[in-house]
């Protein structure tokens, strides 16, 4: 599930000026701790973006082991990476 720095917003404003949360804590404090966690939320986003889309250490590793013929995938492996992909497609 994917949240929007807008619906972060919207959940700190709701929460902004409450007298006092379930646990005790006062609403100021509740959405304090949201904030610090959607600007985390931010910065591992802004990281995962600036990561290459391709690895070219990688490629060329896998390139060379295919030029030797030997590289070797397992049915199961194909299987694997395939239903990871394709809930991660569903997830976005």
């Amino acid at each position: 599930m994917k949240i929007s720095r807008t619906q972060v917003e919207a959940v700190l404003r709701s929460y902004r000026g409450r007298p006092q949360e379930p646990d005790g804590r006062k609403g100021t404090t509740f959405s304090s701790a949201l904030l610090e966690e959607s600007e985390l939320l931010d910065t591992l986003r802004r990281r995962a973006g600036d990561a290459p889309a391709v690895r070219d250490e990688t490629v060329a590793r896998l390139r060379e082991l295919v030029a030797r013929n030997e590289y070797t995938v397992t049915a199961d492996e194909i299987a694997d990476l395939l239903l990871r992909r394709l809930i991660a497609d569903s997830l976005e």
